[in-house]
């Protein structure tokens, strides 16, 4: 088995970032428990609109993506995939640098850098390996390269990844989305999971 992950949104949360980037910047939000997806339609309605979240993007991806987090059940996840002698490939759309970085941040060096200081790369006896990870220039790419790769189920949280035209219908994709089944395909070989427990319980369903 060959389970397939997206990175940005999937195996890293930034909900809290982008709440605290939104504050700095001055965007007009609640005081806690705001997602990105929220934090996203909110900075779209502040002045400037895109260009501030495109900014807000440009951080979060570089120089402050170290204080996003892991989502929760992740790392139970990937001890069921030792137990279950599964591998795992982590397939990401992410560009060289943001739009707006001052910094210029590389952005998947960062990405990166993130997973090395959460320690994937040598937890659980190494079920995820730098080799693993594949970062493509568009989704178009990206959706090659899970076919490429052989994955037998794909997580992701962008409904548009499953819309492809050249997405493979045999590989089995789990949209994962933890504010609900929003805009999920309707395919028999597509699932929602609103956790990483829901994700493992599609996955390893006896």
């Amino acid at each position: 088995m060959i389970i397939g992950l997206d990175f940005d949104n999937t195996l890293i949360c930034y909900d809290e970032l982008f709440h605290r980037l939104a504050m700095e910047a001055g965007v007009a939000c609640p005081a806690s428990g705001a997602s990105k997806r929220a934090i996203r339609d909110l900075a779209r309605r502040s002045p400037g609109a895109d260009a501030t979240w495109q900014r807000l993007q440009g951080l979060a991806y570089g120089p402050r993506i170290q204080e996003a987090h892991l989502f929760p059940g992740l790392r139970d996840f990937f001890e069921r995939c030792v137990q279950e002698h599964a591998d795992l490939v982590v397939v990401s759309h992410k560009t060289e640098y943001a739009s707006d970085d001052a910094t210029r941040t590389p952005l998947r060096t960062a990405a990166l850098d993130w997973m090395d200081r959460q320690g994937l790369f040598h937890f659980a006896a190494g079920v995820l390996k730098r080799g693993s990870i594949h970062f493509c220039a568009s989704r178009e790419y990206k959706v090659a390269r899970i076919r490429e790769l052989g994955c037998t189920w794909f997580v992701d949280d962008l409904e548009e990844t499953f819309l492809e035209p050249n997405y493979p219908r045999e590989v089995r994709g789990i949209f994962f989305a933890p504010e609900g089944p929003r805009g999920i395909p309707h395919r028999p070989e597509i699932l929602w999971a609103e956790s990483w427990e829901k994700v493992a319980g599609h996955v390893f369903a006896d």
